[in-house]
Formats: structure tokens, C-alpha cells, sequence
């Protein structure tokens, strides 16, 4: 398999233009904080890469430059023809505090963050908080790679329980990346999958998930024939919520 496409798709909650996002996306070639970003596609001209979100928490205040900070530590990472593993989150963690702790002590962000292989079908995956990974078969039907780092998941050993079910005291983050002089130190998840043709990698801040649950995203996924055509449907569903978050969406179909 030589193939993919990649989608992606951003909003930043509010009206005015000048609100920056607190979610960051990389794409593979950019790292974007876009208040308003279509649904577009493209196909890449390598055959591996680095596509992550990051959402910045925004209690911790400064949020959007920890989750830009992060992603563009994907894109050094890409370009360096780096990896992603626990060294990695280590050195990055320290280049964090050293950027951001002594002027934005305490800026916070999760990550979601895949390392594709095309020429040997396989994917790394990583993440911290509660942003997501999927993998859509070629049904449509989604399933959960990531784990949520929530006391949810804590107290009920699930790692996919569905927050809207609980408490809201309950859907609070239990690891997450901080700005704090700290080694890392946080609970992270790592994987590693192989994928096959007709299926989509799909990677998400939980302004979707926490709107639209994994059966109503298959539901709307299998409505539409592109990944551009449904993340515009995630995007219009949003969009008509009367409260919603910031949300980025990213997903690499294998070709």
C-alpha cells in the first residue's frame, strides 16, 4: 500500500475571527489553529508521517500555545525524521517547560498523534488526555484506538466510557501535558497497528466527541461516499449546536 488522502477539518467556537482556537492541528505538512477550516483533502507525496491534535484546556489559561507548542513539536519531529516514543515525550516535555513554564507556568493540552508507515501498513499510535484515535473500517463502523486519561475511566476501569452518561464532576482530565518544570511524569497510551486498505485513521478533539457519540458518527460516516463530504456533515452538526467547543478533525484514508 503506497496510498492515502488525508481530510481535515477545524472551528474555534464563537464568532469573532480573532478568537484563536485552542485546538492545534498537523496535518503533515502544517501546524493549524484556524477558527473556521473547511473540510479540504490532499494527497501526500510521502510515505511516512506525522498527523496529530492537540486540545488545550482552557482552565489552564494559555492553552492555545501549549497545543500549538505540541504540534509543532510533530512537525520538528517529521522533519527530523523523528519518532514517536517515550524519549521523545520525555525531551519534548522538557523543551516545553523551558519555552512556556516561566511566562505560562501551568498552559495545558492533550495530544492524539499517529506515525504512519505507508510502504509497511503500520501505524504508532499516542496520546495523552482525551482526545481521540479511530480506526473506520471499510463498513463505516468506527472503533476506539486511544485511551481517555479521565478519572471516568479511572473509576470505571473503561477507557471509552461515554462522559454524558456521568457526573460532569467525573469528565475531568487525570494526565495531561502541562507546562510546570516537571519531568514527564503522566499516564500516556502507546500502540502500534497495522492497517489495510479501504480503512480511515481518523483523530479528533473531543468538540466532536463530546457532541456525537461513536454510534451516531458511524451513522453519519456511512450517509456519505468522501471523508471530505462527512467531515463537512460533522462540521454543519456542530456548527447548529446551540453551545459547542473548539474541534479539529483529521483522518487518512489507506487507498
Amino acid at each position: 500500500m503506497q496510498n492515502c488522502q488525508i481530510t481535515y477539518c477545524q472551528q474555534a467556537k464563537g464568532k469573532s475571527q480573532k478568537r484563536r482556537n485552542q485546538d492545534a492541528l498537523f496535518n503533515g505538512k502544517e501546524v493549524l489553529q484556524c477558527h473556521r477550516k473547511i473540510a479540504t483533502t490532499f494527497i501526500p507525496d510521502y510515505s511516512h508521517f506525522i498527523l496529530g491534535v492537540a486540545d488545550g484546556v482552557y482552565s489552564s489559561g494559555n492553552s492555545s500555545k501549549a497545543s500549538q507548542f505540541w504540534c509543532e513539536q510533530l512537525a520538528e519531529c517529521q522533519q527530523n525524521k523523528g519518532s514517536l516514543t517515550y524519549q521523545w515525550l520525555c525531551e519534548t516535555q522538557e523543551a516545553f517547560n523551558t519555552k512556556l513554564a516561566k511566562h505560562y507556568f501551568g498552559a495545558t493540552t492533550t495530544l492524539a498523534a499517529v506515525e504512519i508507515d505507508l510502504k509497511v501498513q503500520q501505524v504508532k499510535l499516542l496520546n495523552v488526555g482525551d482526545s481521540r484515535i479511530y480506526l473506520v473500517n471499510s463498513q463505516g463502523e468506527w472503533r476506539q484506538l486511544s485511551y481517555d486519561h479521565t478519572l471516568l475511566s479511572e473509576l470505571t476501569n473503561d477507557p471509552t466510557a461515554n462522559k454524558n452518561d456521568y457526573a460532569s464532576i467525573y469528565s475531568g482530565l487525570a494526565s495531561y501535558l502541562v507546562a510546570d518544570f516537571q519531568p514527564f511524569q503522566t499516564a500516556y497510551f502507546c500502540d502500534r497497528i497495522t492497517v489495510q486498505k479501504g480503512e480511515t485513521l481518523l483523530l479528533c478533539t473531543d468538540g466532536l466527541t463530546d457532541t456525537l457519540s461513536v454510534k451516531q458518527c458511524s451513522e453519519i460516516w456511512q450517509k456519505y461516499a468522501t471523508n471530505q463530504q462527512r467531515l463537512n456533515a460533522f462540521h454543519k452538526i456542530l456548527l447548529n449546536q446551540k453551545y459547542y467547543d473548539d474541534f479539529s478533525i483529521i483522518c487518512c484514508e489507506f487507498l
